[in-house]
């Protein structure tokens, strides 16, 4: 969308793409086998930053069209080939997205990396590229990041409220000590806090339909990424100690002397 003036760039209308990422279920042990994860063995679900990304897209969507009834508006759902990514693209099909992609990748263990987003997203042309701020157990938070750098393309990370002002968008920065309104151009990338959305109840009749919307196969091999991780070790993370139990706080600063604290 190089190029376009601001005046035309929603006159055909909104179209915004949301990853679906699979997570380990973090309510359940990481099995492993003979210090390797046992994928098959895993309880997978869309990842919830994720999930949270969907259901504001859907908002955000709502909007549009209730601004520009006239106009067209589209969720485009990406996930991977695998049985675990299928099942998570559902999941956010069934929140309401309206049609998935999805890449080929048919293993667990492979994720979907920045180059192979950049390639999808040149050739879809998003106005709005919608994404949890990370995905639980596998990175912490730069996807986001690297998609805007390899684009050009303006961020707002960690978003706890985002709206659509005609060709601009307005978020909100939630922070401990202060909150931080801004306003960005699109198109954009956008990664979505967890206070960003409270994702709607799915119902059977939504599930079933989730199954019915179009999943198209996309072509990009994204097991040859130049910025993929190479695993070398996996292992538990080790037991946690048994607490102990203090009378005062003078007990306290005498146990954690003890332990080589420095106060």
């Amino acid at each position: 969308m190089e190029g376009t003036t601001p005046e035309l760039l929603l006159q055909h209308g909104l179209k915004i793409l949301v990853l679906a990422r699979s997570v380990p279920d973090s309510n359940l042990p990481f099995p492993l086998m003979q210090g390797t994860p046992d994928f098959a063995a895993f309880s997978w679900q869309l990842n919830p930053f994720d999930e949270v990304a969907v259901e504001a897209a859907i908002q955000l969507r709502q909007q549009f069209k209730d601004q520009h009834p006239d106009l067209p508006a589209e969720v485009v759902v990406v996930g991977n080939s695998s049985s675990a990514g299928i099942a998570a693209v559902e999941r956010a099909l069934s929140l309401g997205g309206d049609r998935a992609l999805l890449l080929d990748n048919a293993t667990h263990d492979k994720r979907i990396g920045p180059d192979q987003l950049v390639a999808l997203i040149s050739d879809l042309s998003p106005h709005l590229v919608l994404l949890g701020r990370l995905a639980l157990g596998e990175e912490k938070g730069e996807l986001a990041g690297q998609l805007a750098g390899l684009l050009g393309w303006p961020l707002a990370t960690a978003v706890s409220e985002l709206a659509i002002d005609k060709t601009t968008l307005n978020f909100l920065q939630r922070r401990i000590t202060q909150s931080r309104h801004a306003t960005i151009a699109m198109p954009a990338i956008v990664s979505a806090e967890l206070d960003l959305a409270i994702p709607r109840y799915v119902t059977l009749p939504a599930l079933v339909a989730a199954k019915r919307k179009p999943k198209q196969p996309y072509g990009i091999d994204i097991t040859s990424a130049k910025n993929e991780l190479i695993t070398k070790r996996w292992q538990q993370p080790p037991s946690r100690k048994t607490g102990q139990q203090v009378n005062s706080v003078l007990e306290l600063v005498y146990r954690l002397t003890e332990q080589g604290v420095q106060l």
